[in-house]
C-alpha cells in the first residue's frame, strides 16, 4: 500500500509533537537538577548552622564549667 500525503503529513505532525514531549522533558530534567542543586545548597547552610550552634553550645558549657569549677576551688 503506497504511502499518500495524508500519511505523511501524519507522519510529520506526529514527529514534531514527539520532538515537543521530548524538549519539555528535557526541560522539566533541568528544572528538576536546578530544584536538586538549591536543595543540596540549602542542605549545606543548615549543617554549616547546626555546626555554628554546637560550637556555640559547646564553648558555653565549657564557660559554666570553668566558673563552677572556680567557685568550687574558692570553696563557694
Amino acid at each position: 500500500m503506497p504511502f499518500f500525503s495524508s500519511d505523511i503529513s501524519i507522519f510529520s505532525v506526529i514527529s514534531y509533537q514527539l520532538s515537543v514531549i521530548s524538549y519539555q522533558l528535557s526541560v522539566i530534567i533541568y528544572h528538576l537538577s536546578v530544584i536538586s542543586y538549591q536543595l543540596s545548597v540549602i542542605s549545606y547552610h543548615l549543617s554549616v548552622i547546626i555546626y555554628q550552634l554546637s560550637v556555640i553550645s559547646y564553648s558555653r558549657s565549657q564557660e559554666s564549667g570553668v566558673e563552677s569549677w572556680g567557685f568550687r576551688v574558692l570553696g563557694f
